[in-house]
C-alpha cells in the first residue's frame, strides 16, 4: 500500500478518521494525503462578487492542515502531505482518488447510531459511488484496532473483476487477517432457493487468506449482519456496493425494521470494477 487519502472538513469525525488512517499508515509505511474541499464564498447581491480568491482560500486552508500535520508527527513517523482544492466535496474528492492513483480513501461520518444514518445522504456515501478505489468509512468515536478479523458481507452476485478484491486481499495479507465471507439470505427467498445458499468460492480471489464461509438468514438483513459481527467479534465489515448489495438493502428497509449498528466497526467498501 502506498497512498493513502484523507479528505478533511475540520469536523471531529473527519479528525477521527484521520487519526484511524494515520495509525494504518504508519504500521504499512504508507503515505498519507491530507485534502479539503472549500467553497469559494460569493456575495449575494444582484451581481455576484467573488470575496476572498480561491487562491487565498487555499493558502489559508494549506496552513490549517499543516497545523494539524505538525502535531500529528509528534506522535507519528509518517509521511504525509497536505492539498486543498475548491469545489463540491464528492466529486472533487473521486477526481482526487483517481489522479493520485490512491490505494485507500478513509472518511469520517456523523451521528452514526444506525446503519440507515451511515449511508444516507452523506459525502462518504457519494464517494463510495463514485470512487474506483477501496473508501473505508470511520463512525464516529472509533478507536484504531489492528484489525485481525474481517466480516466480507457477501451478496453472490459475482464478481466480474478479480481486482476488484486486490486492495483486501493486500490488506488482510498485511494485518495478517482471517475473514468471514457471510452469505445473506432474506427469510422469504430461501424456501424457494433449491440450491446451496454459498454459491461463491473466494478462495481464488483471496488467496493465502483464512477463509471461512457463514450464511445467515432473517427478515432483516441489517440485524443479521449485526448479530454476526458482534458473535464473530469483527474488527471491519466488507462490501462492495451496487445495486441490491447490502448497502441498498438496509437503505430500502423500512424504518421500523433499521436496527442499531455497531458503531465503531467501520465499513470499507471494495470498488464493483468492470
Amino acid at each position: 500500500m502506498k497512498t493513502i487519502l484523507v479528505p478533511v472538513d475540520y469536523s471531529e469525525n473527519s479528525f477521527n478518521a484521520l487519526h484511524y488512517a494515520v495509525n494504518i499508515a504508519e504500521i504499512l509505511k504508507a503515505k498519507v494525503v491530507l485534502f479539503h474541499v472549500f467553497e469559494v464564498p460569493v456575495s449575494t447581491t444582484e451581481m455576484p462578487v467573488i470575496i476572498i480568491s480561491p487562491e487565498e482560500l487555499e493558502g489559508i486552508n494549506n496552513s490549517k492542515l499543516n497545523e494539524i500535520v505538525n502535531e500529528l508527527k509528534v506522535k507519528h513517523n509518517i509521511d504525509i502531505v497536505v492539498e486543498s482544492s475548491p469545489g463540491y466535496s464528492v466529486e472533487e474528492i473521486a477526481n482526487k482518488i483517481k489522479y493520485l492513483d490512491a490505494d485507500l480513501t478513509v472518511l469520517g461520518i456523523r451521528g452514526v447510531s444506525r446503519i440507515s444514518e451511515l449511508v444516507i445522504g452523506s459525502v462518504a456515501t457519494g464517494v463510495v459511488r463514485k470512487a474506483d478505489h477501496a473508501v473505508m468509512i470511520v463512525p464516529e468515536h472509533t478507536e484504531f484496532k489492528a484489525p485481525s478479523k474481517i466480516l466480507f458481507a457477501s451478496d453472490n452476485m459475482g464478481v466480474s473483476n478479480p481486482k476488484t478484491f486486490k486492495f483486501l486481499n493486500e490488506f488482510a495479507t498485511l494485518f495478517n487477517c482471517e475473514v468471514a465471507v457471510v452469505n445473506m439470505v432474506h427469510k422469504t427467498n430461501s424456501a424457494n432457493d433449491t440450491e446451496s445458499p454459498l454459491k461463491m468460492d473466494y478462495s481464488s480471489v483471496l488467496p493465502g487468506i483464512k477463509l471461512s464461509y457463514h450464511t445467515i438468514e432473517g427478515e432483516n438483513i441489517a440485524e443479521c449482519i449485526n448479530d454476526f459481527a458482534t458473535t464473530y467479534k469483527a474488527d471491519i465489515i466488507v462490501n462492495i456496493p451496487r445495486k441490491h448489495s447490502f448497502l441498498d438493502m438496509i437503505t430500502h428497509e423500512s424504518n421500523t425494521k433499521k436496527l442499531a449498528f455497531h458503531t465503531h466497526i467501520p465499513l470499507l467498501a471494495l470498488p464493483d470494477l468492470d
